[in-house]
């Protein structure tokens, strides 16, 4: 069973893969969600791995959108 903080976890990776979905940030939604299955597996090396490149593809975002001004 998942220890609370990985619950809250889970919730907010559930938020943040429906809203790259709406925006269409596909491989952010991706991430995402491997990293919500990782976590259901408590696959601990895994998540974080995955976190690692959850947080580039964020970078990326963010540099796209500056970019645009």
């Amino acid at each position: 069973m998942l220890s609370k903080d990985y619950k809250e976890t889970a919730v907010y990776l559930h938020t943040l893969k429906g809203v790259a979905a709406n925006l269409g940030f596909g491989r952010m939604e991706k991430l995402c969600f491997e990293m919500m299955e990782a976590l259901r597996s408590e696959e601990y090396p895994t998540i974080k791995h995955l976190n690692e490149m959850l947080s580039v593809e964020y970078h990326l975002i963010i540099e796209a959108l500056q970019d645009l001004n």
